[in-house]
């Protein structure tokens, strides 16, 4: 991989029982939203249009078919070329070894290291707005902050969806 000043991983791992039977055979990321666009479009758009070269998705093994439907290569948000592209893990292996009490993040941290990235984003999929990660990032350095995290509060009874990651 070419080092990229900054690097992401988008955790889809979410299991979303609230919204069977649409989440069924699918991940909460690729649901339809107006008609044309899918969830998980807002965050790839909010990542690259920060530049950023190299992505990392987790998503649950078996729910698969309508992410690879909809990204397909890549090639609408430039991430089929030799500078970008994007790597896809399956949540069940990190399930699989945490219970086997193994080290079950070895494979996002070796991403980490080979995309020789100075920062890297951690993106959901439960968001229907625009961020400008760049924005993030010289707030992130003017600030020399180890960790910054972007959030929007909202009231208790709001919160519907469980994570599960």
């Amino acid at each position: 991989m070419r080092a990229n000043k900054m690097c992401a991983i988008l955790g889809n791992a979410h299991e979303c029982r609230e919204l069977m039977p649409l989440t069924e055979k699918r991940p909460l990321a690729t649901l339809p939203f107006d008609c044309k666009y899918r969830l998980i479009d807002f965050t790839l758009s909010n990542v690259v249009n920060a530049n950023v070269k190299s992505v990392y998705m987790i998503f649950n093994q078996g729910l698969t078919r309508s992410v690879f439907d909809h990204i397909g290569g890549g090639r609408e948000w430039h991430l089929d070329s030799v500078d970008s592209r994007y790597f896809i893990h399956f949540y069940q292996d990190f399930l699989q070894k945490r219970a086997e009490g193994l080290p079950y993040y070895e494979a996002a941290i070796d991403y980490l290291k080979k995309s020789k990235s100075k920062y890297a984003v951690f993106i959901g999929n439960k968001m229907l707005c625009n961020i400008d990660l760049r924005a993030v990032l010289k707030i992130h350095q003017q600030h020399d902050s180890e960790i910054t995290v972007v959030y929007k509060k909202m009231p208790i009874n709001q919160s519907r969806i469980k994570i599960l990651f």
